[in-house]
């Protein structure tokens, strides 16, 4: 909804692609925003913050020196609880600075990404995002070792055993930047 009364109105920034078709008549693209993406824009976070990542990005969010968002932040608690210096950067790029230095508090994945839908912005962990419903409870399908594939005596082991861990080892790997 995005009423100045029930809502959040949206703002034009631009007006591109303006044609005159006939006398009387013009078209044109109107090119709306948030007002969050605009105070985004000319607003800068400079600061320190200390406690969870997850409070840091909750006070950037609603703070008035800085986006102070009337929308709802939907956020999951973060499980680490840092330093963390923000140099000079926009609301926007300081709260994705903080969602890379994150770590789920419910699960031992790491990864957290903010966005926002029609409901309000969101500030989640990876995996709480790919499981069903949210619940953390979604147990690992299976594990996978780098290492040297073992060759092992057949007196300890079965063939079977022998071909399931030569599927569970890692054969290479590689970083790409």
């Amino acid at each position: 909804d995005c009423t100045e009364r029930s809502g959040h109105p949206m703002h034009i920034y631009k007006l591109t692609d303006r044609q005159q078709l006939s006398e009387g008549i013009q078209v044109y693209t109107l090119h709306f925003c948030s007002r969050e993406f605009l105070r985004n824009m000319r607003t800068k976070v400079s600061e320190s913050f200390s406690g969870r990542m997850d409070e840091a990005v909750y006070s950037i969010f609603k703070r008035p020196e800085y986006l102070d968002s009337k929308k709802k932040l939907h956020y999951e608690t973060t499980g680490n609880a840092n330093k963390i210096v923000v140099p000079t950067l926009s609301p926007f790029e300081a709260i994705n600075m903080i969602a890379g230095k994150s770590v789920a508090d419910k699960s031992r994945g790491v990864g957290y990404y903010f966005y926002e839908t029609t409901s309000g912005y969101y500030f989640r962990s990876w995996q709480n995002m790919i499981t069903s419903q949210g619940n953390f409870a979604r147990p690992q399908r299976q594990d996978f070792y780098y290492q040297p594939l073992k060759m092992s005596d057949h007196s300890q082991s079965t063939d079977q055993t022998q071909v399931e861990r030569g599927y569970e080892s890692v054969e290479a790997s590689q970083f790409v930047n």
